[in-house]
């Protein structure tokens, strides 16, 4: 019962150690993949960023072109052909840029859905690991509260055996001390049948026989005393065992609220480029 206690320790120990390490290493490369698209994401505004100040700035040119009086027009090109042609190259440039522009933000929404899938299947993931760790923590430890039941239950039994020892002892005790004076007077007076006595022989082998039920109960006492220890060890050890696993389903559970709120969600992630 002693070794099994300490072994069941042990094994939840290493459990427990093993899946929060596994946890740590999940929770680190999904960080790290959002820190790779957090930069991407920010290259890519960059890159935006750019190409509006060129629009502006396009539009901008295309403005002092169509002032009147402007020198930007061609030689031979008269105020009307140049304002049309100018007008037509600038919206062509603009559809253009703005095409580049919907199809970045495209791609980013695209990237920022694929990070939001991910988020959402590593937190399923993480969330069901700890539920299916918490549910067998919660079903060891209602098995090691049976158990430490039992054990009190068998030391009830053991206590109530002992007890009985006791009397019997006692009891023994007391026929053999009976017997021991009826074979001390049947010495005394060899010759004299003495009133409510057995012959001789009787009382030599009642006394042998409670001399011997006194052993076996000294036996019995010493196996009893014996399996209380052994069984109060094993309660105190499966107790330590209990408030271990209750410790341990306590950290899991912060440590699921904790991932829970980890990472923002994706109508969070879809406001960094409304």
């Amino acid at each position: 019962m002693m070794e099994w206690a300490v072994s069941l320790s042990g094994e939840a120990e290493d459990a427990t150690k093993g899946f929060l390490e596994d946890l740590d290493t999940r929770i680190r490369e999904c960080l790290e993949t959002k820190f790779a698209l957090e930069q991407e994401w920010g290259e890519k505004c960059q890159a935006l960023d750019i190409d509006t100040r060129n629009i502006i700035l396009s539009k901008d040119i295309s403005l002092a072109t169509f002032h009147p009086g402007a020198e930007l027009l061609p030689q031979g090109m008269t105020d009307m052909e140049g304002w049309k042609q100018v007008t037509e190259e600038n919206i062509r440039r603009s559809q253009m840029e703005r095409m580049r522009c919907e199809a970045l933000r495209s791609k980013m929404e695209s990237h920022i859905s694929h990070l939001s899938q991910r988020l959402s299947q590593f937190h399923s993931d993480i969330l069901a690991s700890l539920k299916d760790r918490i549910k067998d923590i919660q079903d060891a430890s209602s098995r090691l509260k049976a158990q430490i039941g039992k054990i009190v239950d068998e030391m009830s039994n053991v206590e109530a055996l002992r007890r009985g020892l006791r009397e019997s002892r006692s009891e023994t005790e007391e026929s053999l001390n009976v017997s021991l004076s009826r074979l001390a007077e049947s010495k005394r007076r060899p010759g004299q049948e003495l009133c409510f006595d057995h012959p001789r022989k009787m009382l030599e082998q009642e006394t042998k026989e409670a001399g011997r039920g006194l052993a076996k109960l000294d036996i019995r006492t010493e196996a009893g005393k014996k399996a209380w220890e052994a069984l109060t060890v094993a309660r105190a050890q499966l107790e330590a065992d209990w408030v271990t696993k209750t410790r341990a389903l306590h950290v899991e559970k912060h440590l699921a609220l904790h991932v829970l709120h980890a990472f923002p969600s994706f109508s969070q992630l879809l406001g960094h480029v409304s």
